[in-house]
């Protein structure tokens, strides 16, 4: 489970009270009603923000990234260059056959 899951289950949890709610619906429109006042720039501040945040979150999540070294990289790149050769010659094999029964069945 994550954080985001974690956060919505605890949101739903303290919500199931219904003057919690009614409370929360209020700090909700209150927070509308204030930012429209601000006009564009509130807008733009919370962009701007959340772009920041953004970055944030995906270098956080980068260092968790367990990174292969060096050696591990090299065998993979190893194994898709030969898969890729492989499938290749195959398929060339198979498109000269087929063009040849092509031109066997129709002529030249």
């Amino acid at each position: 489970m994550n954080r985001e899951t974690k956060r919505a289950m605890a949101r739903q949890q303290k919500t199931a009270d219904p003057q919690r709610l009614q409370a929360l619906r209020k700090q909700q429109l209150e927070r509308q009603r204030a930012g429209g006042r601000d006009g564009q720039q509130g807008t733009r501040r919370s962009r701007m923000r959340g772009v920041g945040s953004f970055g944030s979150e995906v270098v956080a999540e980068l260092r968790k990234v367990n990174w292969p070294d060096r050696r591990t990289v090299a065998a993979y790149t190893v194994v898709v260059l030969v898969a890729v050769s492989v499938i290749t010659a195959i398929i060339f094999g198979l498109d000269t056959l087929f063009g040849k029964a092509v031109f066997a069945v129709f002529g030249d």
